[in-house]
């Protein structure tokens, strides 16, 4: 697969209002920054609400810090 490219992933979004939508995310991206990882997926809309669009989705976490090694 091409840099970024992943294997396509299925998310579900469900409104106050009882409608859903249906996404593939089928890119992502990654980055560290000040000990926390932030990854982005980017993908569409296949079904649902806003069905043909443009989705993004950012997930960030803590990372763990190395053990330090001993001189």
């Amino acid at each position: 697969m091409p840099d970024g490219e992943i294997a396509p992933r299925t998310g579900a979004v469900s409104y106050a209002d009882g409608r859903k939508s249906v996404i593939v995310y089928g890119k992502s991206t990654a980055a560290q920054v000040a000990g926390f990882t932030v990854v982005t997926l980017t993908g569409r809309v296949t079904e649902g609400l806003g069905a043909g669009g443009k989705a993004r989705a950012a997930l960030s976490g803590c990372c763990p810090r190395s053990p330090r090694r001993r001189a």
